[in-house]
């Protein structure tokens, strides 16, 4: 408009406001702004919507972290939440309570989304990036026979390791059925063998059979891939190697232990005897083979509790207590030996292992095999201190250094490709004066990689962060291909078993999504989810409104029986608007409002035909009861 028109009208309808200055106008025109309208507050309800439909997945993913039922939200949650509103804040709850979903089945289905949702993250990613993965398959109290996988691959310039996928194989657990549920989870999430570095599994036939174990299958698809046998089996391998003495004195102590610990008297009267004895503790551990800490912590906890098992099998298994005490320097020496070995283990079981740090822990406890051979021989035990404490024969020495070094030669043998494995000096100090053999262009890359300054630098840090870095591989391709095996490769199937323990722990899965919640350490995308869910609402109500207009303008086409349904419910509304004129004066619902509840569930799409005259014979029912109740009042 033109601005002299505009002067004209201010003039000539709002002659009080014409000497006004620009603030007086700018004032105005900010509170019209600030007007509340249909369309912000609107946008200010789905605003909170989203708030509350955010908190709703954020809560579910608590409850799935600590594996609580999923009752809790509204049994526990939802009336904690009310509580701290009403008594902390001093604000009504009640509609922001309304606004966070928490029932059994909303928390359940926030779980798969959000599991669904890290899969396919964690899939896409692998697509396009080389990584390792470890598997192992164990059979449940069920009898299922279930089969974990995790992959370790670099994100952000750091190691990221989760879990791939946790199936159930349904028939046998051979290693060609292991591969070909692989094969398959691959083919659906579209990921290419190829990228496959390494793989770690134990050393069960069904794993590493020479033509039809899970290895020599996945060789035959990826034959340029690195297969690490798990070395914390192979250590716990290695810790049963016992001659036949030590053996017989070990199975004095596991007989000792079960008479006790496997009957509720003996259990009870042994712990009131501990505790007249004062002792430290007044119960015996027992001892499993698939825990792998077991045997050390059991004949620790055993030999502390000695002279009190020995007076309470007193009269009760003499046989039995007369052997613990010809065997008790024995069992000092496996008390301390298997300490040992439980240092060892707990080393092995880092997350972050390498093979870098797995070669540096085992050829260190292989070389101090030697050591605690040549202490015992000069009576040195301060690395035995239980066995220090008693009193021996030569024989005995010569039975327990014996024993140590068939433990060094068992050792070598079983980790030869570990203690053998040639890490270049260049990989854990790359600015080092070192000399590599090997093609020319490695060498190349290397004196550039020794001369660049600026990464020098960032060396400070550790190797491991260093080879981290985006740069490095970009710029060193060929130094990274050797590096990153040493990075990625898992050293042992000790993510795997950890899930078995957590299975364990909830007895069963009771659903795939749970369980992958609990077992990764990423954070599904919330906000995606959110909008993908406010999205199919919006679809769906859009399908409503347009079913509804088929329906109105008569665009949907209707079978001879359905039209005769429809002629029928017609009929029948005409007949309710006449009942609805004859009591519209006596009752208190208006004609209006009656006229739209009809119309409502006439047009609703989602009915059938047969459901909808159900729907309206009903309505005509309750008018007809409510003009008899009327004549009545009448």
């Amino acid at each position: 408009m033109k601005p002299s028109r505009l002067q004209g009208h201010l003039n000539k309808m709002h002659p009080d406001k014409k000497d006004r200055d620009m603030t007086y106008f700018l004032e105005i025109k900010k509170k019209i702004e600030n007007q509340p309208t249909i369309s912000k507050l609107f946008s200010s309800a789905s605003k909170q919507d989203d708030d509350g439909l955010r908190a709703s997945y954020n809560i579910s993913l608590l409850i799935a972290k600590t594996g609580k039922p999923h009752t809790i939200g509204e049994d526990l949650i939802l009336p904690a939440v009310k509580e701290v509103i009403t008594t902390v804040l001093h604000k009504p709850a009640t509609d922001i309570i309304r606004k966070i979903p928490l029932s059994n089945n909303s928390v359940q289905r926030r779980i798969d989304e959000m599991a669904e949702n890290i899969e396919e993250s964690l899939c896409n990613y692998l697509q396009t990036c080389q990584f390792s993965i470890q598997l192992d398959e164990s059979t449940l109290p069920t009898n299922e026979a279930l089969l974990l996988s995790y992959v370790r691959f670099i994100k952000d310039e750091k190691i990221c390791q989760e879990m791939l996928f946790a199936t159930n194989l349904e028939t046998d657990t051979k290693g060609e059925t292991i591969f070909d549920t692989l094969q398959k989870f691959f083919d659906e999430k579209e990921i290419p063998f190829n990228n496959i570095l390494s793989v770690a599994t134990d050393g069960a036939p069904a794993m590493t059979g020479r033509h039809k174990g899970f290895i020599a299958c996945l060789k035959n698809k990826v034959p340029d891939v690195l297969a690490v046998h798990c070395v914390i089996h192979r250590q716990h391998l290695v810790a049963k190697n016992l001659s036949e003495r030590l053996h017989t004195s070990l199975q004095y102590v596991i007989r000792a232990v079960n008479k006790i610990r496997s009957n509720s008297l003996n259990d009870r009267l042994f712990s009131q005897l501990c505790i007249a004895n004062d002792e430290d503790f007044n119960r015996l551990l027992l001892h499993t083979e698939v825990r792998w800490l077991s045997k050390g912590t059991c004949l620790t906890r055993f030999y502390n509790l000695f002279e009190s098992v020995i007076e309470f099998l007193g009269n009760k298994d003499t046989e039995l207590r007369d052997n613990l005490i010809a065997s008790k320097n024995d069992i000092a020496y496996l008390a301390d030996l298997y300490k040992l070995f439980n240092d060892v283990n707990l080393q092995l079981q880092g997350e972050d292992l390498n093979l870098i740090k797995t070669k540096n822990s085992i050829a260190a406890f292989v070389s101090k095999l030697l050591l605690y051979k040549r202490n015992i021989g000069r009576r040195e035990f301060h690395t035995f201190p239980c066995l220090s404490a008693v009193s021996f024969k030569h024989d005995d020495l010569l039975v327990y250094c014996q024993h140590l070094e068939n433990l060094y030669n068992d050792f070598k043998e079983r980790f030869e490709d570990i203690l053998n494995m040639d890490i270049p000096d260049w990989v854990l100090d790359p600015f080092s004066n070192v000399n590599t053999a090997g093609p020319s262009q490695l060498e190349e890359e290397l004196i550039e990689l020794t001369t660049n300054e600026e990464l020098k630098i960032k060396f400070k840090n550790g190797y491991q962060e260093f080879w981290l870095q985006k740069s490095i591989s970009q710029l060193y391709p060929r130094l990274w291909s050797i590096v990153q095996r040493f990075l990625l490769a898992f050293p042992s199937s000790y993510l795997a078993e950890r899930g078995f323990s957590a299975v364990a722990t909830l007895k069963a899965i009771v659903y795939y999504g749970l369980f992958r919640i609990i077992k990764t350490p990423a954070c599904p995308y919330n906000r995606q989810l959110i909008s993908a869910f406010a999205a199919l609402q919006e679809k769906m109500e859009g399908a409503v409104n347009s079913g509804k207009e088929e329906i109105r303008t008569g665009q949907i086409s209707f079978t001879e029986e359905e039209k005769v349904c429809q002629e029928k419910m017609e009929a029948e509304k005409v007949s309710v608007k006449e009942e609805m004129k004859a009591v519209q004066e006596k009752t208190e619902v208006g004609q209006e409002e009656i006229e739209k509840e009809i119309t409502c569930i006439i047009e609703n799409k989602f009915v059938s035909i047969e459901d909808r005259i159900d729907m309206v014979e009903n309505r005509i029912g309750e008018i007809e009861e409510r003009i008899s109740a009327t004549n009545r009042t009448s």
